[in-house]
């Protein structure tokens, strides 16, 4: 367990504790600690999969909340908050440049 414990202090979420079986209480730990460590890190899956979309002005893929319980979908549902704003943002640079292009022909339209 401590491996797994130093290797998710230094990021490495995808380690796991195997062969539980046996162990007693401390397996069942060890179990919940697993469960713990794939809620972490399907959380994280979640945000830098929708951040990345983002960032490619694709922002159609919302964070998946489903599944995860409390903290974790609640943050997740902030994260679309954002997204959606990221989106509403750029449309209105969209709007903004189209609306510039069109001045600038209409400015040179009437000084020709």
């Amino acid at each position: 367990m401590q491996d797994v414990i130093l290797a998710c202090r230094r990021g490495d979420l995808h380690q796991r504790i195997t062969s539980t079986r046996g162990l007693g209480e401390v397996g069942k730990v060890a179990w919940e600690l697993n469960e713990l460590l794939d809620m972490v890190e399907t959380y994280y899956k979640e945000i830098n999969t929708c951040f990345a979309a983002a960032a490619r002005g694709e922002f159609h893929r919302r964070a998946l909340e489903k599944g995860l319980p409390g903290d974790f979908a609640a943050s997740l549902l902030a994260v679309n908050k954002a997204i959606a704003s990221m989106e509403e943002s750029a449309r209105y640079m969209v709007r903004n440049r189209l609306g510039s292009q069109l001045h600038a022909l209409n400015t040179v339209n009437l000084l020709a």
